[in-house]
C-alpha cells in the first residue's frame, strides 16, 4: 500500500466554498440555533477557535456563525479515507489522536501566519461521550501565543441531545445554543502569559447538555431517548457490578440487582426501584471515573480480550483487516501480541506516560460484527490501529478512563 502523504495545506478551495455554504445552510436553516457572541466586538480575522464537539452538527454551526469567511479545520486522519481530495479542497488537515505532531503546529503558524485565516480545533479529540467536557491539551495557550492572533471559544449546546454517541440514529429536532467567545483579543494575547491564555480557555470551555436541556425546559418526547445509554453508563451503582447495566426504550436497568432507572422528558434519570444513586447522567459518568481511578491506584486494574485489528493503510485503500490477536491493558499499558493472518509476529507496546488518552467508539462506521461494534482507536505517529474487542460486553468507556488515570499515575511519578 502506498504511503499516506504529507500535502500542503491550503485555504479552502474557491469552488468548495459555495458547497460548505449551501450544505451548512441545508443543516441548519431549519433548526432553532441560538447564537451568543460574547466579547467580539472588534474580534477581527484570523483567530483561533477552540470548539466543543458533540455531534457532526458542530461542523455546519462553526461555519454558519464564521460566514462569509472559512476557516481551516484539524480534523482525525481516518475522517480522509475516501474523501481526501474534499477534506483537503475543503481546508482540513489530518492529525493522529492523542500524538504529539509538531507538523500540525507548524500547519496551524502557517494558516494564521502565511494563509491569513483562521484554523478551527476541537482539543478534545473525540466527540463527547456524555454531553459534558473533556480533558483538553494544556499547551494551547503556548500554541496562541505563537500564533499571534485571538482566541475564541466556540461552546455548543443541545448537539449532543440531538444526538448522543451512544445512539448514533437518533435524532431529534430540539433547540440548539452556541456560545462564541472570545477569551483573549489581539492586545491581551501580546501582553498575557501562555498560561494566562490558558487558564481562560479551560475557564470557557465547560460545557453539560443535560443541566442545559433541564435549564432550559428542552423536553426530549422519544420514547428511546436511554436506548444504548448502558454503553456509556455501564457500572451499576447499587451492586457495583462491572458491565451490567441494560438500556431499553427510556429505561436503564442492571441485569443483575435489578435496579431500574426512567429517564424523563427533561434527561433526568428517576429510580423505579427504591433510593437512586444519580438522577443526573453525568455524575454516574463521573462516578465510574473515579471508581476506575480507585482500581489503578490499588494497583488492580487489568482487563485481556481477543480482539480484531485493522491497520489504515493509506487514505485510497482504507482499512486493512490484519488478524485476531491478544490484547491486554494493564497498570505498564497497552499490549498487542500475536500472529497475524499473513503470519507475521504482531508486538507492540504503549507505556501510560506514551498514552495521554485513547479515542472509543460504540458502534464505529459499522465495522463490528453483531453486538461488536464498540472500538479503540490506537494511533503513533506513523500508525493508527483500530481494534475491536471480541468477546467482553460494552467495556471501551472503562479502558477510556483507566488509560487517563494511569497516564496521571504514571507522569506524576
Amino acid at each position: 500500500a502506498k504511503p499516506i502523504k504529507i500535502r500542503k495545506i491550503k485555504k479552502p478551495l474557491w469552488y468548495l466554498r459555495p458547497v460548505i455554504i449551501v450544505g451548512s445552510l441545508f443543516f441548519t436553516m431549519f433548526r432553532k440555533i441560538k447564537v451568543k457572541k460574547i466579547n467580539c466586538e472588534n474580534l477581527k480575522w484570523p483567530y483561533i477557535i477552540f470548539a466543543s464537539h458533540a455531534s457532526f452538527l458542530d461542523f455546519p454551526m462553526n461555519a454558519s456563525i464564521t460566514f462569509p469567511h472559512h476557516t481551516n479545520y484539524i480534523a482525525s486522519n481516518e475522517e480522509f479515507v475516501g474523501r481526501e481530495w474534499l477534506f483537503y479542497g475543503a481546508g482540513c488537515f489530518p492529525k493522529r489522536k492523542f500524538t504529539q505532531d509538531i507538523t500540525v503546529v507548524k500547519n496551524v503558524l502557517r494558516i494564521t501566519k502565511r494563509l491569513k485565516n483562521s484554523v478551527t480545533v476541537y482539543p478534545e479529540a473525540r466527540y463527547s461521550l456524555i454531553g459534558i467536557n473533556e480533558r483538553i491539551d494544556n499547551t494551547l495557550g503556548k500554541l496562541v501565543k505563537a500564533a499571534k492572533v485571538p482566541a475564541v471559544v466556540l461552546i455548543t449546546n443541545g448537539n449532543f441531545i440531538h444526538q448522543p454517541q451512544w445512539r448514533k440514529k437518533y435524532k431529534m429536532n430540539n433547540p440548539h445554543e452556541a456560545i462564541f467567545k472570545c477569551v483573549a483579543t489581539q492586545e491581551e494575547v501580546e501582553a498575557l502569559s501562555a498560561e494566562e491564555i490558558q487558564a481562560r480557555i479551560e475557564e470557557a470551555f465547560v460545557y453539560d447538555d443535560y443541566k442545559w436541556q433541564l435549564d432550559n425546559k428542552v423536553k426530549i418526547k422519544s420514547k428511546h431517548r436511554a436506548h444504548n445509554i448502558h454503553k456509556v453508563l455501564y457500572k451499576c451503582p447499587h451492586c457495583n457490578k462491572d458491565y451490567a447495566m441494560r438500556s431499553e426504550g427510556s429505561k436503564l436497568y442492571c441485569a443483575e440487582c435489578g435496579a431500574t432507572y426512567e429517564m424523563n422528558e427533561y434527561g433526568q434519570l428517576i429510580c423505579q426501584s427504591g433510593e437512586g444513586k444519580f438522577t443526573h447522567a453525568p455524575d454516574w459518568y463521573r462516578w465510574e471515573r473515579e471508581e476506575v481511578k480507585k482500581e489503578v491506584l490499588a494497583g488492580s486494574y487489568y482487563f485481556e480480550d481477543v480482539v480484531r485489528i485493522e491497520h489504515l493503510d493509506n487514505y485510497q485503500v482504507g482499512y486493512n483487516p490484519i488478524g485476531n490477536i491478544r490484547f491486554v491493558h494493564d497498570m505498564n499499558g497497552l499490549h498487542l501480541h500475536g500472529i497475524l493472518d499473513n503470519g507475521e509476529e504482531f508486538n507492540f507496546d504503549s507505556t501510560p506516560e506514551n498514552t495521554p488518552s485513547i479515542h472509543i467508539d460504540y458502534d464505529y462506521k459499522k465495522r463490528g460484527t453483531k453486538k461488536r461494534g464498540q472500538a479503540l482507536d490506537i494511533n503513533t505517529i506513523h500508525d493508527t490501529w483500530f481494534i475491536f474487542p471480541q468477546t467482553k460486553n460494552e467495556v471501551v468507556t472503562k479502558i477510556h478512563f483507566a488509560v487517563e488515570a494511569l497516564y496521571d499515575l504514571h507522569t506524576k511519578k
